[in-house]
């Protein structure tokens, strides 16, 4: 061979070799790593939480009263209304307002009946600001004809000159009422008392037949 010729040989081989050799010295990348879950304890991986069930709170109706639950609690507000008509103090006149816009009408008409009877010119404001809302004429007028009674100068509604306002059926009706109320409040506080004093006997106890 040829001096020439194989010099070009080797000169090229230790070309290959050096570039090996420079390679293999260069540090390697590293790979990224992948990301892993969270392992939970014991190796398995955690099953993802399942949100909790809303269950609704039963919705318990309350049973309609019957008629006569009904009258019978009326009648009471009714006796509520004049006793309170007959105090002087501002929880009983606020008692009354508040009645003035209950569901029930005969309500509203006996506490309209309370309103001039405790005669303070406070229920003045609320009496026509409920008329003019009322859907009934004949409650509103009613409404208007105590606002414009508590409204007159002295007006006293337990004098005898300012009774003379109100036409003789009405006095005779608000003697009535009152009476009445009076009669069942006197009742009511008779059985009252009469329970507290003669409680119902207790029934005696049953012999337990097991012993």
């Amino acid at each position: 061979m040829r001096p020439k010729f194989v010099a070009g040989i080797l000169f090229l081989a230790a070309l290959i070799i050096g570039a090996m050799v420079v390679f293999k010295s260069q540090p390697s990348a590293p790979m990224p790593e992948m990301a892993h879950p969270p392992a939970a304890s014991g190796g398995a991986a955690a099953p993802a939480a399942t949100p909790a069930r809303v269950i609704p709170a039963a919705v318990i109706a309350k049973p309609s009263p019957t008629p006569a639950e009904r009258e019978a609690a009326i009648q009471a507000e009714e006796d509520k209304l004049y006793a309170w008509s007959m105090n002087d103090d501002a929880a009983s006149l606020s008692n009354i307002l508040n009645d003035l816009a209950s569901p029930e009408r005969e309500i509203r008409l006996a506490a309209i009946k309370a309103a001039v009877q405790f005669n303070d010119t406070n229920a003045v404001p609320v009496l026509r600001q409920l008329a003019a809302s009322a859907e009934d004429n004949e409650e509103a007028n009613a409404m208007l004809k105590a606002a414009a009674f508590l409204d007159l100068p002295d007006a006293d509604f337990n004098s005898p000159g300012d009774n003379s306002r109100l036409t003789p059926e009405q006095t005779q009706a608000i003697a009535q009422n009152g009476a009445a109320a009076a009669a069942r409040l006197e009742a009511s506080q008779q059985r009252h008392n009469h329970n507290i004093h003669n409680p119902a006997p207790q029934p005696a106890p049953q012999p337990d037949n097991g012993q």
